[in-house]
């Protein structure tokens, strides 16, 4: 499935619950919230293309955690969120070490990968901006936010063997890319419906997300043979993720 259909799916998610919100008003004053989720991290786009040599495109499923306060301005509909949001998607070592180079003079790949941190995990620190509203105890909600992230990249490393004389000699390796960790500036929006079951107080919350950052990295790499030399390599990731959480949420001000 194509970038655009994933965006579409978030954007028609919020869509959705807004202009079904708008149906009716609320009968009380908006709440504020705190919510824990947990769900699936679906890599997209260039973050998931399986291509090349170095960091870009080999991301696989994931998992997505998040805390999340939301304060409305007022007792308006809208209001501040901020919180925290962990990212964390399989690096797919196997498939880099297949699209490695397979040899040069003297030396060929294992084809055999070398990571030790097989994972791009991003840490961050959320602030936006919300909208929300409910029909009795159902609630509407849809959030931007920028985000600060400590990005960790995974080991992409492949075992080298080296022949002397037309002979095995020894793996000589690994070569690839050391893992590196980058502060990065980030963005994700978020659709969601709560429901509460306790008091009106605390319920469940359902949430579709979507995440981006073209987060920048600067890593060691570790070339083939017959150099010796290590390089400083810096480059972009774009990093995309579509998210589908579940969770549960307190709620405030009513």
């Amino acid at each position: 499935m194509k970038l655009k259909t994933y965006i579409l799916i978030v954007v028609f998610a919020g869509g959705s619950c807004f202009a079904y919100a708008q149906k009716s008003d609320s009968l009380h004053r908006t709440s504020g919230y705190f919510s824990i989720n947990y769900g699936y991290g679906l890599p997209i786009g260039a973050f998931a293309d399986n291509q090349g040599t170095d960091y870009r495109g080999y991301a696989l499923h994931g998992h997505v955690f998040n805390i999340s306060v939301a304060v409305p301005i007022k007792h308006s509909h809208y209001g501040i969120t901020f919180g925290y949001a962990h990212y964390s998607n399989l690096f797919d070592e196997y498939k880099y070490a297949k699209n490695y180079p397979k040899g040069g003079t003297n030396w060929y790949s294992s084809g055999q990968s070398d990571s030790q941190l097989p994972y791009y995990d991003e840490n961050s620190l959320t602030l936006g901006i919300f909208y929300t509203t409910s029909i009795k105890n159902i609630s509407f909600d849809f959030e931007a936010e920028g985000s600060v992230l400590d990005c960790s990249f995974p080991d992409a490393l492949v075992d080298i063997t080296v022949y002397i004389n037309n002979f095995p000699w020894a793996i000589n390796g690994p070569a690839g890319i050391n893992a590196s960790n980058r502060w990065n500036i980030g963005f994700n929006t978020n659709a969601s419906i709560r429901y509460a079951v306790i008091n009106n107080k605390i319920g469940i919350k359902l949430n579709v997300g979507f995440f981006y950052a073209n987060a920048h990295y600067k890593a060691i790499e570790n070339p083939p043979p017959p150099a010796t030399t290590k390089n400083y390599i810096s480059g972009n990731i774009p990093i995309l993720i579509l998210s589908f959480e579940g969770g549960l949420f307190y709620q405030f001000g009513r």
